[in-house]
């Protein structure tokens, strides 16, 4: 008989709490695993309401919220804060540059680390933990703090597979300005010191936080690849993936092959489909003699690569020229996409809004529609014809290789590339290959997380 594993998931960016949430619930009717979920202070403020009534799941807050709960603010004392936080964010920029500010908050966020270490030092000694999953092994806040103590505690650290991780050309491309430090002999003298974490001239990190993590011990070996820092399963969705990861390498004892968590419930959705459409069409009112376009809209501005004017005349521009296809038309949210702010598009135009989350609809789809977006690998997986719009320069290379995905660039083509597709035949067989469709998309992805937590192999010291 096996004995009981004590898992804990978690959860501090608040664009993962769903998917974390939903794979801890999947774990959680598991007989023989105990899941536990840490949520942070902006997680909590987002998605309390989500917290309860999860029998099967202990919830352990960080004591930040508590202390957060507590504060008596009345609107005198608000306009304060807000005064303050703006005579300071005024200091703060003039003194960016300087030496002492970064020195100051060297030593601002050392502590905040060693403040983290200690409590999750406690709730894995204090609940037995096995096993903790983290969103990765390069993040900042209290990421470092986290790895570092289920180190020292010799709990096995897993990263489960929830989104293509970016390469680092896409990561400098965005980010270029950002990540480019200079005009102090703090930078200059950081620069010399981590040279070679260096890509095209630029740190992955704030020099102050690369210096902060390397004296705290887990400065990831290369953070611009995921994996190569303090971690010991790097979960995967296909053989594609982990070739990439290979090739940037990452140890090959870490990677596993798994599937993405929602292929379970995407594999239910598909085995279903013409049941689903059925449902689909009557919930939307929609024609069953029309195709069924899905398109998951991009969040240029959640992302902040766009003016939210901007933004909004984009989706605009791709909602009307979808309609001119006089198909079933239906847009689906990413979960840190507000929906007050699209509802206009349903009244504006001859369009719905998906209330049921992609997972769960997909299979209804004759063309999915997205930017670069993991969710089109769940397309092609499911024989989906595939659309992906790059007008506007954000591209990255890693759907490349899938041939059944047709990228356009031309905004001007995008109505008569789409009619086109809905006339054509793809064939989806080298795509299945790399994707590891057979092994992956049988509904027993959460079979294969479960063999990873009950693996009784010693942790290997591969990060260092």
């Amino acid at each position: 008989m096996s004995s009981m594993k004590n898992v804990l998931i978690t959860i501090y960016h608040k664009q993962r709490f769903l998917d974390l949430f939903d794979l801890a619930k999947q774990l959680s009717f598991t007989k023989d695993v105990n899941i536990l979920i840490y949520i942070n202070k902006e997680v909590y403020s987002k998605y309390k309401s989500n917290l309860t009534n999860n029998k099967n799941i202990t919830i352990i807050n960080d004591p930040e919220i508590l202390i957060e709960s507590q504060k008596k603010f009345t609107k005198k004392t608000n306009d304060k804060a807000k005064l303050a936080t703006r005579l300071l964010f005024n200091f703060k920029t003039l003194l960016l540059k300087t030496s002492l500010a970064q020195i100051l908050k060297q030593i601002r966020y050392r502590r905040y680390l060693d403040k983290k270490y200690t409590y999750f030092l406690e709730i894995l000694s204090a609940n037995n933990i096995d096993i903790i999953f983290t969103t990765g092994d390069r993040h900042v806040h209290e990421e470092p703090a986290i790895i570092k103590a289920a180190r020292d505690f010799q709990v096995k650290i897993v990263l489960p597979y929830i989104t293509n991780y970016a390469e680092p050309k896409t990561i400098f491309r965005v980010r270029e300005r950002s990540m480019t430090e200079s005009g102090s002999l703090y930078s200059y003298y950081m620069r010399k010191k981590f040279i070679r974490y260096l890509y095209n001239g630029a740190s992955y990190y704030p020099f102050y936080i690369i210096n902060t993590i390397h004296k705290f011990g887990v400065l990831s070996k290369n953070p611009w690849i995921m994996g190569n820092g303090v971690s010991d399963i790097i979960c995967l969705d296909s053989q594609r993936n982990y070739d990439r990861f290979i090739n940037h390498k990452v140890h090959e004892k870490k990677l596993k092959i798994v599937g993405h968590y929602s292929y379970d419930n995407l594999y239910k959705s598909y085995c279903k489909r013409d049941e689903l459409i059925k449902k689909i069409h009557k919930k939307y009112n929609l024609d069953k003699d029309k195709k069924n376009i899905i398109i998951s809209l991009p969040q240029f501005s959640e992302h902040e690569l766009m003016s939210n004017e901007k933004h909004i005349n984009e989706v605009i521009f791709m909602i009307t020229s979808l309609c001119q296809t006089s198909q079933n038309i239906l847009i689906s949210l990413h979960p840190k996409q507000n929906i007050d702010k699209y509802i206009f598009l349903e009244k504006k135009f001859k369009c719905k809004i998906l209330s049921e989350r992609l997972m769960y609809v997909l299979p209804v789809a004759d063309i999915f529609i997205a930017s670069y977006s993991s969710t089109v690998i769940w397309s092609v997986i499911c024989g989906i014809k595939t659309l992906v719009m790059n007008f506007y320069g954000f591209n990255s290379s890693i759907f490349d290789e899938l041939k059944s995905i047709m990228v356009i660039e031309d905004k001007n083509l995008f109505v008569g590339t789409v009619n086109n597709l809905l006339e054509s035949k793809v064939d989806f067989s080298s795509d299945w290959k790399q994707l590891s469709k057979e092994e992956v998309f049988d509904n027993k992805v959460i079979d294969r997380y479960l063999e990873i937590i009950n693996d009784k192999s010693e942790l290997e010291s591969l990060n260092e």
